[in-house]
């Protein structure tokens, strides 16, 4: 399956439909770095996701953690190292890195864990148009089944004023771009373990209407889909 079957916005909608084996990384599929994906505003990521605790943090879509963004599920509860999980499917949290000019990554943590079903419909929403409505340094919503995820910040406050502004002193506001190639079902970490359908990359951060919209319309027509995106 080449590229042109992901379903960025600018690819049309043809959706991604593919399953993922995990840490051997097969089928995971490689997009490269058109500037299109090389969002460093407003930008919101959606996908169907079903998940395989495996043990291992994985990434269903990655671009790049230190640049415009990736999303890693992690492995249930965390290590002192942040690394180590259990195989526990209701521990599973969601997490979305990225990090400004200076290459320092911030990142959103989900405070639940992610529902255990047959589908999951998740959404990242990063969101600089209104950033005063999120916490300094975030900038980011988690929705998932079209509803809001309850989302903290990894990094505190006195790491943010230290290590997230930018050279006048203000907060970024905006991601860095980088040529890291983005890939659905790989990245930093190990391969997603599961089913990733109806990828959708959007330069800009749809309403809650459009997330919940989007969220009960797999299977749905691409006129119908389409139809979200509008509200």
């Amino acid at each position: 399956m080449g590229s042109s079957g992901i379903n960025a916005e600018y690819m049309g909608s043809s959706g991604i439909n593919a399953e993922y084996m995990g840490s051997s990384g097969i089928n995971a599929e490689y997009m490269g770095s058109p500037p299109e994906l090389q969002i460093t505003g407003d930008m919101t990521i959606a996908m169907f996701v079903t998940h395989v605790n495996d043990g291992n943090r994985q990434n269903p879509y990655a671009k790049a953690y230190n640049g415009e963004g990736t999303i890693t599920i992690e492995a249930g509860t965390e290590g002192e190292d942040g690394e180590t999980g259990t195989t526990d499917d209701e521990n599973s949290t969601l997490s979305f890195y990225w990090a400004g000019e200076n290459s320092q990554y911030c990142c959103a943590k989900a405070l639940q864990a992610l529902p255990h079903g047959p589908w999951t419909h998740i959404a990242i929403v990063r969101d600089f148009t209104n950033f005063a409505d999120f916490e300094r340094g975030l900038a980011s919503k988690f929705y998932v089944n079209g509803e809001y995820f309850p989302t903290t910040n990894c990094r505190d406050q006195e790491w943010a004023d230290t290590n997230f502004r930018d050279a006048d002193g203000n907060y970024f506001a905006q991601a860095r771009a980088t040529e890291d190639a983005a890939t659905v079902g790989s990245g930093y970490v190990s391969s997603h373990h599961g089913n990733i359908e109806d990828l959708r990359v959007y330069s800009r951060a749809l309403s809650a209407e459009a997330i919940a919209c989007y969220a009960g319309k797999r299977g749905a027509t691409d006129a119908e889909r389409a139809a979200c995106a509008r509200m």
